[in-house]
């Protein structure tokens, strides 16, 4: 299979027969289908209209496949589902499976864009079987891992890291590095949704090392800015930035317009956390101007969210409103739901400031609809936050009030919820490297050092197990006791202070005042409970291992 576009013309003339020519065009079309898509584009209409030309009925198939992926990279949905349905219907009548089970695979990948992760979900799961069937390893594990991208994205996040840790496993059999790399960047995005950021750095900087091994400057750079974004998430915004940049570095000596994208828009997102506004602006113009020449139009509604809510820190209204408005139209237009709940999330927090309480509040209670529809607790607190905030701003106590709760009420969930997923994470990793020790281990001559090594493995774990679920059973325990009265307690307090505050004199005021911090220092110290991370084994006099509860990275 032609590497470069040289070895490409070499096979060409290496053979007279016109099938063979074909086959090589569709082949070197579908290496190139991601970097360079318009070619690989021409590529394909040519091996198309060859194939017509001589009823050559499984060159017409793979051209037609070609198109449609290619049209999936260019965000042409429309002609991608035409030229993949006009395949499948090919290799099912010719029962081409290779053919099928990649349509069904590129069918997922465009539902997965679109955010439709039902539909992404029942053709990555077609693929698989038909994979299995052939006992195509690597495909097989190409589709886990999509797979687990999609329970990523809807938020079951076991279930995502189990379809990568399988996927990874197949992988490390064949020793693909790069493949190997991107599973790696998967497993670190999961425990970065699970706030276990050393765990996400470690596994970003393993990938990173491949990457510079392989001399994948592409991958390298999408490794940099990983790397930024959770330096980001730490609050480490100086060292977030340097990894950007230095992602950039890279975008702009191989002239890769996605990387350079991407660059732009994580620059942007520093400077807005940093309070630099216009310089925020400024990156996330240029990311948005690449988002149009290349026609990613799908990705278009989140871009104009940022320049939308970075507008509103500008004090620009009339910008912002209209350009969150477009980001509504493009993200309603394109299925991108979490999008449309930011668009009417930002826009009702700009009617707010500008004093519209209707406006304001029509579209924070859509958008609340919204996020609780697709049952994504990170967005109904957002937004239940800011119909807090509008209602206290507007004097209405008692709104003010249910909304309050409701954010606490759900932030506790969020955090049982966590915690229940670190520790199903936690086992879930313990299984697969069990399975991969017992694997090494039994390649070993020594048995007697295999049994001793079971018994070892087998007692360790059974004490790690145990006092997980023992500290963090309690942990959450405890803490919901905590949470549930000073949830009380604040509520009260907030809805005293919005309606007879002002009538208290000055030492009535500092004692509501008083009684406001300590609860927000006891709040602060159950959120310092909640940064616990993962626990591991520490060693004590006499050689005795025991459980350390340490801090997160940031805290370090």
């Amino acid at each position: 299979m032609a590497n470069n576009f040289k070895d490409f013309e070499l096979e060409l003339q290496s053979t007279d027969d016109i099938k063979d020519k074909i086959d090589i065009f569709n082949d070197f079309a579908w290496e190139i289908r991601n970097n360079n898509s318009l070619f690989a584009i021409e590529l394909s209409k040519q091996a198309k209209e060859f194939s017509e030309k001589i009823s050559y009925t499984k060159g017409l198939g793979y051209s037609l496949r070609n198109l449609g992926a290619c049209n999936i990279v260019l965000s042409n949905f429309d002609e991608a589902f035409e030229n993949l349905e006009k395949a499948l219907k090919i290799f099912i009548q010719t029962k081409e499976k290779q053919g099928e089970a990649s349509v069904y695979n590129n069918l997922g990948n465009a539902y997965r864009i679109l955010r439709n992760s039902n539909n992404a979900l029942e053709f990555y799961l077609k693929s698989l079987e038909i994979y299995k069937q052939l006992k195509d390893e690597k495909n097989k594990a190409s589709i886990l891992n999509n797979i687990g991208i999609v329970y990523h994205f809807i938020g079951d996040l076991d279930l995502s890291l189990k379809y990568y840790l399988e996927s990874i496993e197949i992988k490390q059999n064949f020793g693909d590095k790069r493949s190997i790399a991107s599973s790696l960047n998967n497993i670190g995005n999961i425990h970065r949704s699970l706030g276990n950021f050393e765990k996400a750095l470690e596994y970003n900087f393993e990938s990173m090392k491949i990457k510079e091994e392989l001399q994948d400057s592409y991958g390298l750079g999408n490794s940099l800015n990983n790397i930024g974004n959770i330096y980001s998430e730490l609050g480490d915004f100086k060292t977030a930035s340097d990894y950007h940049f230095k992602s950039l570095e890279i975008a702009v000596e191989i002239n890769n317009d996605d990387l350079r994208e991407a660059c732009f828009r994580n620059i942007g997102e520093v400077y807005k956390e940093l309070g630099s506004y216009q310089k925020s602006l400024e990156f996330q113009m240029k990311s948005l101007q690449i988002i149009e020449q290349k026609n990613k139009n799908s990705k278009k509604g989140d871009s104009l969210n940022l320049i939308g809510e970075t507008y509103n820190h500008l004090d620009l209204n009339e910008k912002a409103i209209s350009t969150l408005a477009d980001a509504l139209e493009n993200n309603r237009k394109f299925g991108n739901i979490k999008g449309e709940i930011h668009s009417l999330l930002f826009l009702g927090n700009v009617y707010a400031k500008i004093k519209n309480i209707n406006n304001s509040t029509k579209f924070l209670e859509e958008a609340l609809y919204l996020a609780q529809e697709i049952k994504s607790k990170p967005l109904i607190k957002k937004v239940c936050y800011s119909l807090f905030e509008t209602y206290k701003k507007f004097q209405k106590p008692q709104k003010a009030l249910e909304f309050f709760r409701k954010f606490h009420e759900v932030e506790e969930q969020t955090f049982i919820e966590q915690t229940n997923q670190k520790i199903k994470s936690l086992q879930i990793s313990h299984e697969v490297e069990n399975e991969q020790a017992d694997k090494e281990i039994y390649f070993l001559k020594n048995i007697d050092l295999k049994k001793l090594q079971d018994i070892l493995s087998e007692t360790q774990d059974k004490i790690i197990q145990s006092e997980i679920k023992s500290v963090f059973n309690y942990l959450v325990a405890e803490i919901k006791k905590i949470n549930d009265p000073l949830t009380v307690l604040s509520g009260n307090l907030t809805i005293i202070k919005i309606l007879i505050y002002d009538k208290l004199d000055e030492k009535e005021k500092r004692v509501l005042d008083a009684i406001g911090n300590a609860i927000r220092v006891l709040f602060r110290t159950l959120e310092n409970f909640q940064s616990i991370d993962e626990p591991e084994l520490i060693q004590y006099i006499d050689d005795v291992n025991m459980i350390n509860i340490h801090k997160k990275q940031e805290e370090k």
